[in-house]
């Protein structure tokens, strides 16, 4: 292993980062959308798509075309390999029921980490009915299996 990697920074060749993740096979990515409390219970938004960014800066497309409930979210097959990022497209308001609440927020995509898996914030969104306890908006979480 030594040698291949004394060969690879000999001849230009960037070595892989040893933090870095390939996922393997033909993994399904999907999401789930929540708050800190895990207090939303039920929604409704349409997906477009699914953009999977490449960590060499490339990406690819997945049409999914439905609606979903952001809660339990839908699960996409993709294309496996050096995976750092994913964009959810939204062709819809998200829509959030919590316990005495409605969310709605109105962002066109969502962007997330999943090198390594990291949530990241709906937004922008208010609340449409009832009192939001405290505690921040909400978060989208991608899920790889």
């Amino acid at each position: 292993m030594l040698r291949i990697l004394a060969v690879m920074i000999a001849t230009g060749v960037a070595a892989p980062d040893a933090d870095a993740a390939i996922f393997m096979g033909d993994p399904d990515i999907g999401f789930q959308i929540d708050r800190p409390q895990q207090d939303i219970y039920d929604g409704d938004v349409y997906v477009d798509k699914l953009r999977v960014h490449s960590c060499d800066g490339s990406w690819t497309d997945y049409a999914v075309n439905r609606w979903v409930d952001p809660t339990v979210g839908p699960r996409v097959t993709v294309n496996g390999g050096d995976l750092c990022k994913v964009t959810w497209y939204w062709g819809s308001d998200i829509v959030l029921y919590g316990s005495g609440f409605t969310i709605v927020a109105t962002p066109s995509y969502t962007h997330a980490d999943i090198d390594p898996i990291a949530d990241s914030a709906v937004s922008p969104w208010s609340v449409t009915k009832g009192d939001l306890p405290s505690g921040g908006g909400p978060r989208l979480t991608p899920t790889i299996d």
